[in-house]
């Protein structure tokens, strides 16, 4: 149960007066001293708010258990449990410090006990980010929410909160939401999408693959007509080299066929002639070679050939229709134009 607004104050000025300020007495008009005390006076008579950025200010200058030990009772009197909370255990962490360190600092177990009586009266939020890459930045209400804090519940204050989520490249993603006490809410971070991939896309013009000018149409068409070129000569060595293979194979043919009946598949060799044999088999090689030669010659060729005139023929002159396709909001366009004779 929470104590009552007079023992706490008694308790806290108890706990105050146990380890002084050090410098209270030596250095009593310092700015640290004299905000604490401004805000202690107005503590006293009840008036919290314009008390807490005071003793936050001294404790900036001049961090103290004590200012800490106020400082978190100023937020509890404000409502804000949360703030209180982290203060509380804080100071209850800095003061274990100083008791591991040999200093008797018995304002550790007050920094604790306030710290759990206000357990009931938490918000928590654990934040479970989907890709918690390097990159990913969480911010709650504007505050950056730190990776130590990510699945792991975290004090919050209740009420309306905004969670945002960024990363280079990429979309922010905001979810608002709101949380009252004692609660325990989870929220996953999504994957975030590419930034504006989909604004891209209906941002672009409605030709988007037309070439732009005059002058790189008419090198657009200067490349084709040269790559047809191109192709027929490509297309006519081949059919050359086809033309050469094919008189080559018939030659031997022609020679085989003074040795052998190429109808029936018989050759006239004189048993032990292994010159002959070998002369035989060496034309009917070359004459297999130079046939299968020729019918890649003459396909190669053939295709090269027709691929030239086709380019030629589809290159796209001044006096001819100009076709443009896009891509539109609407999805795709087509456009053609032909100039009047």
């Amino acid at each position: 149960m929470t104590p009552r607004l007079p023992i706490v104050s008694l308790i806290i000025t108890l706990a105050l007066a146990q380890t002084p300020r050090v410098h209270a007495e030596q250095a009593a008009e310092t700015p640290a001293v004299q905000l604490f005390d401004e805000a202690r006076e107005l503590m006293e008579d009840g008036k919290y708010e314009p008390a807490c950025p005071k003793l936050e200010q001294s404790q900036k200058l001049d961090p103290q258990l004590g200012t800490q030990l106020h400082l978190g009772h100023c937020y509890e009197k404000l409502g804000q449990v949360a703030s209180a909370y982290r203060t509380f255990q804080a100071a209850a962490e800095l003061a274990a410090l100083r008791n591991q360190q040999g200093t008797n600092e018995p304002r550790e177990k007050i920094a604790r006990d306030r710290a759990s009586s206000l357990e009931n009266r938490l918000a928590l939020l654990e934040l479970r980010p989907a890709d918690p890459s390097p990159e990913l930045k969480i911010v709650l209400d504007g505050e950056p929410i730190g990776r130590a804090q990510w699945n792991r519940p975290f004090a919050i204050e209740p009420g309306d909160h905004v969670l945002q989520a960024s990363a280079p490249g990429r979309e922010i993603w905001e979810q608002p939401f709101k949380i009252g006490v004692p609660a325990k809410r989870g929220i996953v971070v999504p994957l975030l999408k590419p930034q504006n991939k989909a604004q891209a896309q209906v941002a672009a013009p409605a030709e988007a693959w037309v070439a732009p000018t005059d002058a790189a149409r008419s090198s657009s068409a200067s490349l084709q007509r040269i790559a047809g070129y191109v192709a027929l000569g490509t297309g006519a060595v081949g059919l050359g080299l086809g033309a050469l293979f094919g008189l080559l194979g018939t030659s031997r043919v022609t020679e085989l066929a003074g040795d052998c009946d190429l109808a029936r598949g018989v050759c006239a060799i004189e048993s032990g002639d292994s010159v002959a044999r070998q002369r035989i088999e060496s034309l009917h090689g070359q004459a297999s070679t130079f046939a299968t030669s020729a019918n890649i010659s003459w396909i190669i060729g053939g295709i090269a050939v027709a691929s030239g005139v086709v380019l030629i023929l589809t290159t796209p002159r001044d006096d001819k229709p100009a076709m443009t396709l896009g891509i539109a909001p609407g999805g795709l366009t087509f456009t053609a134009r032909t100039n009047a004779l």
